[in-house]
């Protein structure tokens, strides 16, 4: 069994080689660079399997969000948090964190091919809003455009995005938009550079 790490915040996919199925041994794979027609049927389903999971964040999270907008758990359950936790075990911040993701990638789709590849890299760029609350559609396509142009070796991790999305958004508005999980914070940027400085 070999496990595909795909990044941090990544889903974790896992492949299964079935030995039987392997006809080229180590010494052969060594000195022949080409694949065979079963090679290459194999590495096709591998890496359809690897895509799946890669687009799997989006896929769940777009599939919640029209559960949740369309009342589609109303005939069973009460609230869409007693669906998430009860048909699928799944803690409210997480669903919505999911949900968060799948409304930053169709936001970032017009502007190019490259999008974030895991929850992980999308959730700073979920948590630029307005004052209101509402997603700065136009903040995030500028902050990510910033961290893919700036990653290190073509490497975006969600910590290189988190560090471009608050060099970016801070102070760009009188008022900065904190989202922890499904919760929002504001906070007068006065005081949270007043506090900045006493922990100096």
């Amino acid at each position: 069994m070999q496990n595909a790490h795909l990044g941090e915040g990544a889903f974790c996919v896992t492949i299964r080689l079935v030995k039987s199925e392997r006809i080229v041994t180590l010494s052969n794979s060594q000195n022949n660079t080409s694949l065979s027609s079963l090679e290459q049927t194999q590495l096709s389903e591998y890496e359809s399997t690897i895509e799946r999971g890669l687009n799997a964040f989006i896929d769940v999270g777009n599939a919640l969000l029209a559960i949740r907008d369309d009342k589609l758990y109303r005939e069973r359950y009460i609230t869409f948090d007693d669906y998430c936790r009860e048909r699928w075990n799944i803690a409210r911040a997480h669903a919505y964190r999911l949900m968060d993701s799948a409304q930053v990638i169709g936001n970032l789709s017009p502007i190019g091919d490259t999008i974030p590849a895991n929850e992980a890299q999308a959730r700073p760029l979920a948590k630029l809003r307005d004052e209101s609350g509402v997603m700065d559609v136009e903040l995030q396509k500028q902050v990510w455009q910033e961290a893919v142009a700036t990653a290190r070796d073509d490497n975006v991790t969600a910590s290189h995005v988190e560090q471009v999305a608050r060099k970016i958004s801070w102070g760009k508005t009188g008022m900065v938009y904190w989202a922890h999980n499904t919760l929002t914070q504001y906070a007068d940027i006065s005081e949270i550079n007043e506090s900045h400085e006493e922990t100096k």
